[in-house]
C-alpha cells in the first residue's frame, strides 16, 4: 500500500484558498438595541446553533437558528449561521439571499461563494468586485469573473455515460477530453473544484473549460483552477492532467464502482439497488463532503469523504482518544505514520469490521476552513469495497455491492 500521506498531497493541491469563516461566537457590537430578553435569548440560540454546526449536526443547528431568527429576525449572526446550514444542504440560492444586506464581516465573502456555488454568476461576480477580489477563493472567483459565461456547467449529449477507471492507478482515474485534448483526470470527492495541471493548462491561475467531454456526456463552461499536480503524479506513479471534483460530480448522479472499475454518470436520477444503504450527506461550506461515521459502536462523528488517499480511515486525535487509544502511545513507522485496526465502523445501518486505520492523516486546514470538528476521514481502501452513488437531489450517498458489469447505456 502506498503511503497514506498521498491524501495530504491532494489536500494541498485541491485547495482553492481558505473558505470564508463563519461569525465568531461572541456577539458583534452592532447588535445592541435588541429587545430585552428576546435579544439575549436569540443570542443564546445562535450560540447553540453554531456549536451544533461545529459538531456536524446540521439539523440541530437549523432548529437553533430558526428559534433565534423568530426571536430576532434581523440578528446578523443567526442569519450567517443559517446561511451555513443552507450551504451544507446544497441550498445555495437560499444562502445567498439570506446574506443580502447582513452587517457582519463574514457575510460578503460567504455570499460570493454561495452565489458562485449556486451558479448565479452575476451576483457572485458583482459581490466579488465589491470586495475588490482579494486573496483565496474570492480572488479566484474574481479572476474567473473576467470572462463569465451565461450558463456554466451546461450539459449536452446522452442521458448517461460510462467511463472505465484506469487500471494503472490506485485511485479512480478516468480519461476525458478538455477542450478537445485528451486528459487523465483523478475523480476526487475530497476536491471541491475542477483542477488542471499547470503544465497541461498553461499559464494562469484559473481558466474556463469550454467543453469537458465525459464519454457521451459533455459539460460546457466549467471553471477550473490551475495548480502544479506534479507531486500528485509522482505519488500515484502515473500522469495526472487534472482533478474532477465535486462541482462537476454533484451536477450529475455519479456512481463509482471501484471493484469492477467503472464510473457511471447520469443526467437523471436512478435509484440504487435494493441492497443499498443510503446515508444522508452534507457539503460543509459547499466544498467538504461529509457523512456520519460510527466508530466501534459509538455515536457517529462527522467524517470527511475524500478518496484521495490509499488508506481506509484516519481519525483525529479527539476521535482516536474516544475509542480508548492514545495517539502518543501508537507505534510509528519510519514515515511517521501509525497503523492500527478498528473493530468496526458504522455507515448508516451498514457495519464494516476489522478496518485498518492510520494516524495522523487529517489536515488541520480542513477543520479550520470548514469550522466543523471532523472526527474522521474516509478514503479509498474503505470505499473500494462498494459501489457508491452520489445523489444530490435527495442528498444521500448510497453504498451497495458492485455488479459484475456496468449498466448498459
Amino acid at each position: 500500500m502506498r503511503s497514506p500521506a498521498l491524501f495530504l498531497v491532494l489536500a494541498g493541491a485541491c485547495g482553492g484558498g481558505p473558505a470564508p469563516a463563519p461569525p465568531a461566537d461572541g456577539r458583534s457590537p452592532d447588535q445592541g438595541g435588541e429587545t430585552a430578553g428576546g435579544g439575549d435569548l436569540a443570542g443564546e440560540w445562535t450560540t447553540k446553533g453554531l456549536a451544533a454546526y461545529r459538531e456536524g449536526n446540521v439539523d440541530r443547528a437549523k432548529g437553533a437558528f430558526d428559534r433565534a431568527l423568530t426571536l430576532a429576525p434581523d440578528d446578523a449572526r443567526a442569519k450567517v449561521g443559517m446561511s451555513l446550514v443552507h450551504m451544507a444542504r446544497l441550498e445555495f440560492a437560499l444562502a445567498a439571499r439570506r446574506l443580502e444586506g447582513v452587517d457582519d464581516p463574514s457575510a460578503p465573502p460567504l455570499r460570493v461563494m454561495a452565489a458562485w456555488l449556486g451558479g448565479d454568476l452575476p451576483t457572485a461576480c458583482a459581490a466579488a468586485a465589491e470586495l475588490g477580489g482579494g486573496r483565496g477563493a474570492q480572488g479566484l472567483v474574481a479572476s474567473l469573473c473576467r470572462e463569465p459565461p451565461s450558463q456554466p456547467y451546461r450539459l449536452e449529449g446522452a442521458q448517461q455515460a460510462s467511463l472505465p477507471l484506469a487500471t494503472n492507478s490506485p485511485l479512480p482515474l478516468v480519461v476525458a477530453t478538455v477542450d478537445g485534448r485528451t486528459a487523465r483526470l483523478l475523480v476526487d470527492t475530497g476536491a471541491a473544484e475542477t483542477i488542471l495541471d499547470r503544465e497541461f493548462a498553461g499559464a494562469g491561475e484559473t481558466k474556463w473549460i469550454r467543453e469537458l467531454g465525459l464519454s457521451t456526456i459533455s459539460m460546457h463552461d466549467v471553471p477550473a483552477f490551475v495548480r502544479d499536480l506534479a507531486p500528485l503524479s509522482r505519488g500515484l506513479q502515473t500522469d495526472v492532467d487534472g482533478i474532477l471534483g465535486l462541482e462537476v460530480l454533484r451536477r450529475l448522479f455519479t456512481t463509482l464502482d471501484y471493484g469492477e472499475g467503472w464510473m457511471l454518470l447520469r443526467r437523471d436520477r436512478s435509484d440504487a439497488g435494493p441492497d443499498a444503504t443510503s446515508v444522508p450527506f452534507h457539503l460543509f461550506m459547499g466544498r467538504y463532503l461529509s457523512i456520519p461515521l460510527g466508530l466501534e459502536g459509538r455515536p457517529p462523528v462527522p467524517a470527511l469523504v475524500a478518496n484521495g488517499g490509499t488508506f481506509a480511515v484516519g481519525l483525529t486525535d479527539t476521535a482516536l482518544r474516544a475509542t480508548g487509544r492514545d495517539p502518543d502511545a501508537l507505534t510509528r513507522e519510519p514515515d511517521g505514520m501509525a497503523r492500527y485496526g478498528l473493530r468496526s465502523v458504522e455507515i448508516g445501518t451498514l457495519s464494516v469490521t476489522d478496518v485498518p486505520a492510520v494516524h495522523p492523516v487529517f489536515p488541520t486546514q480542513v477543520i479550520e476552513d470548514s469550522k466543523v470538528d471532523f472526527g474522521a476521514v474516509i478514503s479509498q481502501q474503505l470505499l473500494a469495497g462498494f459501489r457508491i452513488t452520489l445523489d444530490p437531489e435527495r442528498r444521500v450517498m448510497a453504498f451497495e455491492p458492485g455488479p459484475e458489469q456496468p449498466p448498459g447505456e
